[in-house]
């Protein structure tokens, strides 16, 4: 992506939001999450020392824009590709990040990568079984699928018509009723 909008924004009680910036991945934030694929960790965004100036210049924009002072950016990397960030903001003080809140944000982020990765399997699986039903409906050939325990599973239409019945009126049947 080049640009990713806020999708959601979790508060603690009494905090503000950071409004609806998004992050784009031609300016120096998203280009370092897109090529480093590693966290960027801000503890003061008015002061970070980055040997990268762009960097630096940007962060202090964002945080004046935003009015945040730390910030933990952390990409989602889907099957090595990167997909998004993952991005926390301390508004209210300068925040150090501690190595195991680091490791907990970084957790957090590689489940929600996994579960991206899993949502996209699901709609893959969708969409070959629709493609699937759809090509074995138009056969012209009847077919039937029985089980084990010799109980139709699947007709086509053609299978159905063979039978003078609709596809769900046969679905259970014994093979011995159906043919």
């Amino acid at each position: 992506p080049d640009f990713s909008p806020p999708m959601y924004e979790y508060l603690a009680p009494g905090c503000r939001g950071v409004g609806s910036y998004g992050i784009s991945y031609a300016r120096p934030i998203g280009l370092f999450l897109k090529t480093q694929l590693k966290t960027l960790v801000v503890n003061d965004a008015r002061h970070h020392d980055d040997p990268s100036p762009e960097l630096n210049e940007h962060l202090r924009e964002l945080a004046e824009r935003v009015q945040t002072r730390s910030m933990l950016f952390c990409p989602l990397v889907v099957q090595g590709r990167f997909r998004g960030s993952l991005v926390i903001h301390q508004t209210d003080r300068v925040r150090r990040w501690k190595p195991d809140e680091i490791a907990l944000v970084e957790s957090v982020a590689a489940q929600l990568a996994t579960g991206m990765a899993q949502a996209e399997l699901f709609e893959m699986v969708a969409r070959a079984k629709r493609t699937w039903e759809v090509t074995f409906d138009a056969m012209s050939d009847g077919i039937f699928i029985f089980s084990n325990d010799r109980r139709l599973v699947r007709v086509n239409r053609a299978g159905a018509a063979m039978e003078e019945a609709t596809p769900r009126e046969l679905i259970g049947r014994s093979c011995c009723d159906v043919l």
